[in-house]
């Protein structure tokens, strides 16, 4: 059986790989969405603000201060060439 510190470590992975993928699907069409709108998404699937983090980190999404609030994205292909 796994250690209680493996099986926490175990499960914050899994919330972390359903983040991911929850949050990818969310911006897969690769428009903006509303932050509040993905968070909304996100909590319902009760991922927490700070797994949120991490999947945003993975996902290498772009937060875009507009008028009328925060947007998210995934990067654009060439937004990751590094030249």
């Amino acid at each position: 059986a796994l250690s209680s510190a493996a099986s926490d470590v175990y499960k914050r992975q899994v919330k972390t790989d359903a983040a991911v993928r929850l949050l990818s699907e969310l911006l897969s069409d690769g428009e903006e969405h509303e932050a509040s709108e993905c968070e909304a998404k996100l909590s319902e699937a009760n991922i927490s603000g700070s797994t949120a983090k991490k999947a945003k980190a993975i996902l290498g999404v772009v937060s875009t201060k507009r008028r009328f609030g925060w947007f998210w994205s995934l990067p654009k292909c060439d937004d990751e060439l590094p030249f």
